[in-house]
């Protein structure tokens, strides 16, 4: 029992180093991308047992969890890419959602965090890098309403309507975290400016 606490609190000091930052807005965007990629394998677990075997197409996205784990380490590189692929990943994640479970199951829905991100991921000054990614998931949405095609699955209308209550309660506490933790980023940055 203590070998295993012993490695669980190993385990947890190297990702919380893996996550840090010397910028509390950096710090916070790997937190969310590492929130980002320890839910995606598990959201097809969600539809398969909402919606049975017919949820099999989100498997397909538990992969891209691997592109966001991956921020931290390109932030500790260059942390204005890294803050800038966040919504940028998540905006083509979404988008690839949207194309294989169909619109009406509402994964239109996570372009609303990623746009969030956007806004909050950047300085004034890197407004030239915050206003193309905060327009992003919204040029997305309307572009790509009624132009995917139909799902993977033919979906039932009882199917679509459980889909989308799940992805608007994901979606909305998502955004409500977001705000949480970017907001005591902004708390740290203005402690640590003083």
């Amino acid at each position: 029992m203590h070998d295993r606490a012993m490695f669980l609190k190993s385990l947890l000091a190297r990702l919380r180093a893996y996550l840090d930052h010397d910028d509390p807005l950096v710090a916070t965007t790997n937190l969310v991308a590492l929130i980002v990629a320890s839910n995606l394998p598990f959201y097809p677990v969600y539809h398969l047992a909402l919606i049975g075997w017919d949820g099999w197409p989100s498997l397909l996205e538990a992969p891209i969890g691997l592109v966001f784990f991956a921020i931290p380490w390109i932030s500790r590189r260059r942390s204005l890419a890294g803050r800038a692929l966040l919504p940028l990943i998540g905006t083509i994640n979404t988008l690839f959602c949207i194309k294989i479970m169909g619109e009406a199951s509402g994964n239109a829905l996570f372009l609303v965090p990623c746009l969030v991100v956007a806004a909050l991921s950047f300085r004034s000054s890197e407004r030239w890098v915050m206003l193309p990614l905060v327009w992003l998931p919204v040029a997305v949405f309307l572009l790509s309403i009624d132009r995917l095609g139909a799902p993977l699955v033919p979906f039932t209308e009882a199917e679509f309507a459980t889909m989308l209550r799940l992805n608007a309660v994901s979606a909305g506490l998502f955004v409500g975290f977001i705000g949480m933790l970017y907001g005591r980023s902004g708390t740290e940055s203005a402690r640590a400016s003083r």
